[in-house]
């Protein structure tokens, strides 16, 4: 028995050996079955890393879907079976982002920290080759993966069993589930295990998706049959569109326009958000809230290209104008840029709107300087200019006049009846006005929102709406490096690209606004000409004594969020992370937490 293992596990050494030199393989007696082949090479045609694991991560984490809800009390019931045994039971998304894990015995879950099998970080096969997770996924059916079939060598003390977890209604797989063991405790029952709690799931999804998933069904059908191939549905589990449409988006996807229904349409039943598709086609996303019991379970989209809404004869769309800047940056930030110099081209107004921080300003200083180039962007800032409403019309009619943008600044700021004024004022110029007037509103406002969206859109201001910051956390890719280069100045500063994958895994709710802050100081600071993730302020990691690892980085920034959520107390800090006192001043203590700095 032993050396029939043994010979088994040096057939499959060759025959790996074999594809990563390059050479066909085959299945062969007493060698590697042909899903695992298969799976080889897929792995190799990828590009996985055979040596070290370097699967990337991700710090959004939606654990409101229907899936989590379905799969989270079949996980616990596991979890109450395995414990004390060295078993961990892992859900992953339908691209391979792990979601939740539990295990049974700590030595195992601390090493599955160490090759980075834990909650946001990714193991589908393009990353990691073979293994339970991804191998389910491209397979589409219940994967085995032992010891040296992992087609990464770091992985080969484990035993992995995947099962895909699939909408009872579409069909469509959502995730895997999967358990891990050390190799030389794999056999048939968790492999039996794994199905039963995948079937619990799946009977769970069945009854969470009834009246959601049919309520969606039948307004897109509702939707598809009065305004034909240009409508799409979205909900966190599914996209339902037609082939049409979906050519149409390009490259975005289900992930890419669910989180921008989820902003659009938290406050309204009705909203439109511009994109920029991937063929420079500006386009407008008109979204329509489905909801049951108080809940958005959905939403219903028509794509209207821009010129469909300005004008219903317009043949075809034209291609969008470059704005400088914003080229590779996400569609619906492009989008954005593109709308706003649309406007400025044909000197409309435009209301940027948008949270705090979000780059509202940005986009209008950019949008000036592509058709003002001999022009400053003129801000005036509604909550701290000292001119009355009367004065501030005539300043602002003034700058028009002379052929300046302008952006009216946190224009919610404004007393009662001052933006109508100034509408009025510039409709009744006798003479073009050969500048260009935009206004910002922030989402997040608590007073005067409602009434300065109402006055600007009585005088026929059409809305722009800029995307924060977490719906498109990949624009830090390219923002990150521009903001070194602006706070630099003449100096030669760069940014390795470890520090800006840290910047996209970190949470930002004062949006761009928060980042450029965190980088004019390090900028200010900075001794050398490179900056790295040990350059960052102590509040966000920087200037620590000892190398922490990526799980290490996920407890300390949790950490950091709820002392800062808490004022910096320990112990309400605690509470809402469900640790003990003891452990939170433990690890404040072994990651350095500073708390006076949080």
């Amino acid at each position: 028995m032993a050396t029939d293992s043994a010979e088994w596990a040096v057939a499959i050494e060759r025959a790996r050996d074999r594809l990563l030199s390059g050479a066909g393989t085959a299945p062969q007696p007493n060698g590697p079955r042909g899903e695992i082949l298969a799976s080889w090479r897929r792995s190799y045609d990828d590009g996985a890393s055979a040596e070290g694991i370097s699967a990337p991560y991700d710090a959004n984490l939606n654990l409101a879907t229907k899936l989590v809800r379905a799969a989270t009390p079949v996980i616990q019931r596991v979890q109450e079976d395995i414990m004390g045994s060295p078993i961990t039971v892992i859900l992953a998304d339908s691209r391979g982002k792990v979601l939740l894990r539990r295990s049974g015995e700590r030595q195992l879950e601390s090493a599955l920290d160490r090759v980075l099998l834990a909650p946001g970080f990714n193991y589908s096969e393009k990353y990691v080759g073979t293994n339970g997770i991804g191998t389910a996924l491209e397979g589409r059916t219940t994967s085995l993966v032992h010891g040296v079939e992992h087609f990464n060598e770091v992985l080969r003390t484990y035993a992995c069993v995947g099962v895909p977890l699939r909408d009872p209604n579409t069909h469509r797989i959502l995730g895997v589930l999967d358990i891990t063991t050390w190799s030389e405790l794999a056999s048939p029952a968790l492999t039996a295990l794994v199905r039963q709690a995948g079937s619990v799931i799946e009977e769970g999804l069945l009854e969470l998706s009834g009246h959601g998933a049919k309520a969606l069904m039948e307004e897109y059908l509702h939707a598809s049959r009065g305004r034909g191939s240009h409508v799409l549905a979205v909900s966190a589990e599914a996209l339902l569109a037609a082939p049409a449409v979906t050519s149409m988006l390009g490259d975005m996807r289900r992930d890419d326009l669910w989180p921008l229904a989820q902003d659009a349409l938290a406050s309204a039943e009705r909203n439109s958000v511009p994109i920029l598709l991937s063929n420079g086609t500006q386009t407008s996303l008109q979204m329509r809230a489905v909801s049951r019991g108080g809940q958005l379970v959905g939403a219903i989209i028509e794509v209207v290209p821009t010129e469909a809404i300005q004008s219903t004869a317009a043949a075809t769309p034209r291609r969008a104008a470059p704005v400088a800047g914003f080229d590779g940056l996400s569609p619906a930030t492009m989008g954005a840029a593109v709308l706003a110099s649309r406007h400025a081209d044909e000197r409309q107004p435009v209301c940027l709107i948008g949270e705090g921080g979000v780059g509202k300003q940005m986009t209008a200083r950019a949008v000036a300087a592509h058709h003002f180039p001999a022009r400053n962007l003129v801000v005036v800032d509604a909550a701290e200019t000292p001119l009355s409403g009367t004065e501030l019309v005539a300043s602002v009619l003034g700058d028009l006049r002379h052929g300046s943008p302008v952006l009216v600044k946190r224009a919610e700021m404004l007393a009662d009846g001052v933006l109508t004024d100034l509408m009025s004022a510039v409709a009744g110029s006798e003479d073009p006005l050969p500048g260009w007037l935009a206004f910002s509103l922030r989402t997040t406002a608590a007073d005067g929102q409602d009434q300065a969206s109402s006055e600007l859109r009585a005088a026929g201001v059409p809305f722009v709406a800029v995307p924060p910051l977490r719906t498109r956390i990949q624009d830090l890719e390219k923002i990150v490096p521009a903001m070194v280069r602006r706070h630099a100045g003449r100096r030669h500063v760069t940014a390795t690209p470890a520090l800006v994958a840290r910047f996209t895994r970190q949470t930002w709710p004062g949006n761009l606004t928060e980042v450029d802050a965190v980088v004019k100081q390090m900028v200010a600071d900075a001794r050398g000409d490179t900056l790295d993730e040990t350059d960052l302020p102590p509040e966000r990691g920087g200037g620590l004594r000892r190398h922490l690892t990526p799980i290490e980085w996920l407890t300390r920034e949790a950490i950091v969020d709820a002392l800062r959520a808490n004022g910096g107390a320990k112990d309400k800090a605690a509470e809402s992370l469900g640790m003990s006192r003891a452990s939170i001043y433990r690890k404040i203590k072994s990651l350095e937490i500073d708390v006076d700095a949080v």
